[in-house]
């Protein structure tokens, strides 16, 4: 059976697409808890892109994706 692990909180940034910001000296339960609630962004602008700009498009006529 496989075991689960918690991730850390390196894991979690690069999974929010923040690999970049430097975590160092930041105690593991902030980082944690700060990425914890956060939005990836690219899947935000991905579902804002591909769908909810052509659904309102559909409906307004008016909108039309950047």
């Amino acid at each position: 059976m496989a075991r689960a692990r918690w991730m850390t909180g390196a894991e979690y940034a690069r999974l929010q697409g923040a690999s970049d910001y430097d975590i160092g000296g930041v105690p593991e339960g902030r980082v944690l808890f700060g990425f914890g609630d956060a939005v990836c962004v690219p899947v935000v602008s991905w579902i804002g892109r591909e769908y909810l700009l052509p659904l309102l498009g559909s409906r307004a006529g008016c909108v039309t994706a950047a």
